[in-house]
């Protein structure tokens, strides 16, 4: 909680006061510091308390929906995956391309590369043609 705190004494307080002296904000700026001022006193007291509330809560949320660490599928050893991935012939298959799951629409259009360099269109300097 140190970090937090820091983080309110040298960023988020300070900013709420430049804010308040250079009036762009009118009076708001006088409830912006006192809310920093405030939430800062309040994460002194109850952020610890608060932050391991949250933790706890997180945790028990995955661990409804990560599978328990005995119950994951065992990785393949390179021989077993070759044994599997080998036709009745005894040849191994031939690896597939991963595919592209990415809508035609949504990828940027491929452009031919340039015939020539940007540079050579330069007849003197200063003047692009």
């Amino acid at each position: 909680t140190l970090a937090k705190l820091a983080f309110f004494d040298f960023y988020i307080i300070p900013l709420a006061k430049k804010l308040k002296e250079c009036g762009v904000f009118g009076s708001a700026a006088s409830e912006y510091l006192d809310y920093a001022l405030e939430n800062r006193r309040r994460w002194e007291e109850e952020g610890t308390e608060i932050a391991r509330k949250m933790v706890l809560e997180n945790d028990s949320l995955l661990a409804k929906t990560v599978p328990p660490q005995n119950e994951a599928v065992p990785a393949q050893s390179k021989d077993d995956a070759l044994a599997k991935g080998s036709s009745s012939e005894g040849s191994p298959k031939k690896a597939e391309s991963p595919k592209n799951d990415v809508p035609a629409e949504l990828c940027p259009p491929k452009e031919a590369a340039p015939t020539e360099s940007p540079v050579s269109s330069i007849d003197s300097p200063g003047e692009l043609v």
